[in-house]
């Protein structure tokens, strides 16, 4: 059978099957029982392998059904063999999701310097040589979140929705468009700042939010949505035993 890929990301469990180099269709699923999503594509048959990125503790029920399910379970870590130079000082505590998404950005775009934006509930932006080393790279809130804390860490500021529209790096003329203005610009000017300085980079968003920034920018981006499963596509065939 082909090999299972899991990301366990801190909103939802994703999962696809990787066979003969491609991956198939992406299924999401709440956190409550992710078991019962996987078994009814699983057709009682087992894996050859399963790859688990996740950033979160693995229930441990999950874990072993999930090691009943394939002849061979990885969980991306820090000695998890990968087909990438990992150059981050601590890597114990790297996120597996960063990592992952660092291998499929070298998978897709071999021999080219990448930075790798990643939209979730943390913005993180990461660094790719086309030597085919992960550099590192920086972590900070993600869109929604930063909407929420305004509100929450405020007495008096409302908490808002992304709006659909907003006026790059525009004076809001009320309290509403001023946190709308704020944030979005804010995080805009903070994407553009690292394209700038990083010119001649491959630019890959992925994640919740890369369609909502990607179509404000005027840039040549690469939008690769699960990057982190095509990452893991990539570890699954490095630990192939064909």
């Amino acid at each position: 059978m082909a090999d299972l890929l899991i990301d366990i990301g801190n909103s939802f469990v994703k999962f696809a099957f990787h066979e003969n180099g491609t991956v198939g269709k992406v299924y999401k699923c709440p956190y409550s029982n992710p078991a019962v999503y996987i078994d009814q594509f699983m057709a009682g048959k087992k894996a050859d392998k399963t790859v688990i990125s996740s950033v979160t503790n693995i229930n441990a029920d999950f874990l072993n059904y999930l090691k009943e399910k394939s002849d061979k379970t990885l969980i991306l870590g820090p000695d998890t063999p990968i087909p990438l130079i990992n150059k981050y000082s601590t890597p114990s505590t790297l996120g597996a999701d960063r990592l992952a998404a660092a291998i499929g950005a070298n998978g897709l775009f071999k021999h080219e310097n990448c930075i790798v934006f990643d939209f979730g509930t943390a913005l993180t932006v990461d660094f790719v040589s086309k030597k085919g080393e992960y550099l590192g790279g920086n972590i900070s809130l993600g869109l929604k979140t930063r909407f929420d804390a305004i509100s929450r860490y405020t007495e008096k500021l409302p908490l808002l929705q992304v709006p659909d529209e907003f006026e790059k790096g525009g004076i809001g003329n009320s309290t509403v468009t001023a946190i709308e203005n704020g944030i979005a610009s804010g995080m805009l000017f903070e994407i553009e700042s690292y394209i700038e300085k990083y010119k001649g980079h491959k630019i890959i968003f992925t994640g919740g939010d890369a369609i909502y920034f990607a179509s404000k920018l005027k840039k040549t981006i690469f939008v690769v949505f699960n990057l982190v499963l095509v990452g893991l596509s990539y570890i699954a065939r490095y630990n192939s035993n064909e």
